[in-house]
């Protein structure tokens, strides 16, 4: 039985995985144009989807959390939802700032998918970037793996809605 789901599982990812690459491609083109950074809270407010990670050598990692929605809040406040059978639920909240052009740092206030980890900041900003079209953003941080090593990660987030309501 469990060979069976193994078996599905698989199948159903290189499904996925193969029209995928088209999205990809476009994603891939539509963040190399030119990028600008927010220069306020109001560029970055918005709910954004993770449309990929990519490693320093350019390989897609962690392809589980494509789908995450990230909400930038105008009061400097932010949640990350995560997909489920049953739907999304807020698996991480927590403030942020823009300490500089182009930087972000996020604290994390509450994160339910790691108990343990909460008020844990960034002690080095992310470093980001919105297209000129304003539809993706590019975070790049550093972090340590679960076999300790620190890599720098690149996450591409597609702009879902241009304003989050504020009531």
């Amino acid at each position: 039985m469990k060979t069976t789901v193994l078996i599905i599982t698989c199948l159903l990812t290189f499904m996925q995985f193969g029209t995928a690459q088209t999205k990809e491609a476009k994603i891939t083109t539509a963040i190399s144009n030119e990028l600008t950074h927010a220069r306020s809270v109001k560029d970055l407010a918005a709910v954004w989807e993770l449309k990929k990670m990519v490693s320093p050598n350019g390989d897609t990692i962690n392809t589980n959390s494509v789908g995450y929605l990230k909400i930038y809040q105008q009061d400097q406040s932010f949640q990350i939802l995560k997909p489920s059978r049953k739907g999304f639920f807020v698996a991480l909240t927590g403030t942020y700032e823009l300490p500089s052009e182009g930087r972000l740092v996020e604290k994390v206030i509450n994160n339910s998918g790691m108990p343990g980890t909460e008020n844990i900041e960034n002690k080095e900003p992310m470093n980001y970037s919105i297209s000129a079209d304003r539809k993706f953003m590019t975070l790049k941080y550093k972090f340590k793996t679960l076999s300790g090593e620190m890599i720098t990660s690149t996450e591409i987030w597609q702009r879902v809605t241009h304003d989050v309501p504020t009531e």
